[in-house]
C-alpha cells in the first residue's frame, strides 16, 4: 500500500514541476496561439489564455496549465503540505494575481491604525511564478482594491478600481469614493485615473473592453441603508433618489481619457471583438459596431460565454455560431467555457468533492457541439 502512496505523491511532484514550468515560460517570449492580450482577472479566476490562477477555501494559489491540462498548486517545495501559510508560498497571492514577464504580480490591503483613526493602503507585490521572492513594487496610501472587484488588462496595463473609504472610530461608514486607476506592468507606473462615484455602498463592476473603452456598472448612493432591513430596501428602491439603473451604465475612453455614461446601457458581456446588450432582445455587435447576431434569450445576464466566434449560453445548453448565426446543442452541461486554446475549448467545472476549486478539460469542437437547432 505504501507503495502505491508513494507513487502518488511521485507522481503530483511531477505535476507540480511541470506546472510550474509551464507557469515560468508563460509568462516570458513568444506566446503561444490562443493567448489573450486582453483579460479579465476576477476574484478567482486569471485567464491570461495560456492557463488560468485560482484559489480555493484556504486561500491557496493554484494554476491550470492548458498546454497539459494539468492543476498544481503554486509552491515549488515537494515535501510542502500546503497547509502552514508561514512556510508555503501559495498563500497571501489571492487579491488579483496577474502573470507578466516571469513574474505575478498581486495586491493586497494595509489597515493602518492610529488611535480612533483608520485609514487603508494598496499595496503591489511581485514574485517569482513559483511565489517566493516576494516584494513591493508600488504603495499607494489612502486606497484600497478589494478582493472582489473585477479588473481588466490591456496592453500590459491593469485597470481597476479602488475606494478610498471613510471610517469613523475604526470602522467603515459604508461611505466611499471610488477611482478608476491603472497599473502599467511594464513600467511600474500607478494611476488614479478618474472619479468614479461618490456615495454609500458604492460599487463598480468592469465588463471589459471595446474598442479602446473600459465599460463598468458604477453605483453609489446619497442615503445610507440598512440592508438587513427588507422594507428599507424597498422605501429606497421606491424613492425619488433612487436612479434608474441605465444611469449606471458608464464607460472610460483610454485614448480620449474620457469618463462618460455609456451611449448603450444594459449590456451584460464585452471584450475586444464583440459586445453584447440586451434591449428587446439580446443583440451582440461585432467589433466595427454591426449586428453581427441578435437573439432571444432569457439567461443572458449570466452564464454567458464568447469564444472563438461562439455565443455559448450555458444555462440553457446552447451555442451559436456568430458569423453563420446558426444555434447548436451542447453537449456539456455544469460548466462554464472559457477559453479556445490550440484548437480545443476549455472547460471549467466547480470541485464540490475537493478542496480544490475547480477542474478543468479539454475538448475539441465535434465533442463538444452537438446538433444543429432547426
Amino acid at each position: 500500500m505504501m507503495h502505491f502512496k508513494n507513487l502518488r505523491i511521485k507522481s503530483l511532484k511531477c505535476v507540480a514541476l511541470v506546472v510550474l514550468m509551464a507557469l515560468t515560460l508563460a509568462s516570458c517570449g513568444d506566446k503561444p496561439k490562443g493567448t489573450a492580450e486582453t483579460y479579465i482577472i476576477s476574484n478567482f479566476t486569471n485567464n491570461p489564455g495560456v492557463g488560468e490562477f485560482f484559489t480555493d477555501s484556504m486561500e491557496r494559489l493554484y494554476f491550470c496549465d492548458f498546454s497539459s491540462m494539468n492543476t498544481a498548486v503554486i509552491c515549488p517545495n515537494p515535501n510542502c503540505s500546503h497547509t502552514n501559510e508561514k512556510s508555503c508560498s501559495s498563500y497571501g497571492m489571492w487579491n488579483h494575481p496577474i502573470l507578466f514577464d516571469q513574474s505575478i504580480y498581486f495586491f493586497d490591503t494595509e489597515f493602518v491604525f492610529s488611535g480612533d483613526d483608520t485609514s487603508v493602503n494598496m499595496i503591489i507585490y511581485k514574485a517569482n511564478t513559483d511565489g517566493t521572492n516576494r516584494s513591493v513594487v508600488h504603495t499607494e496610501k489612502g486606497i484600497s482594491l478589494a478582493w472582489y472587484s473585477r479588473m481588466v488588462v490591456h496592453n500590459n496595463i491593469a485597470y481597476f478600481p479602488a475606494e478610498d473609504i471613510e471610517f469613523e472610530k475604526g470602522n467603515s461608514t459604508d461611505f466611499s469614493t471610488g477611482y478608476l486607476c491603472s497599473f502599467d506592468l511594464s513600467s511600474g507606473e500607478f494611476k488614479k485615473i478618474t472619479e468614479i462615484y461618490s456615495g454609500y455602498h458604492g460599487g463598480c463592476f468592469i465588463y471589459g473592453i471595446y474598442n479602446d473603452k473600459i465599460y463598468m456598472d458604477v453605483d453609489a448612493s446619497d442615503i445610507k441603508i440598512d440592508y438587513s432591513d427588507l422594507d428599507a430596501l424597498i422605501r429606497e428602491r421606491d424613492s425619488e433618489d433612487y436612479e434608474d439603473s441605465e444611469d449606471s451604465y458608464m464607460c472610460y475612453n483610454i485614448p480620449e481619457g474620457e469618463f462618460v455614461k455609456s451611449d448603450i446601457p444594459n449590456f451584460v458581456f464585452v471584450n475586444e471583438d464583440y459586445f453584447i446588450y440586451n434591449d428587446e432582445s439580446t443583440v451582440i455587435l461585432d467589433k466595427n459596431g454591426d449586428i453581427a447576431l441578435e437573439i432571444d434569450a432569457e439567461n443572458t445576464d449570466f452564464a454567458l460565454s464568447v469564444v472563438n466566434g461562439k455565443l455559448f449560453l450555458e444555462h440553457d445548453g446552447v451555442c451559436y455560431d456568430i458569423e453563420s448565426k446558426k444555434k447548436y446543442k451542447l453537449n456539456n452541461s455544469g460548466c462554464e467555457i472559457i477559453s479556445y486554446f490550440n484548437d480545443q475549448y476549455i472547460l471549467r467545472y466547480p470541485n464540490e468533492s475537493d478542496n480544490v476549486a475547480y477542474s478543468y478539460k479539454a475538448m475539441s469542437e465535434s465533442e463538444l457541439i452537438g446538433d444543429e437547432i432547426k
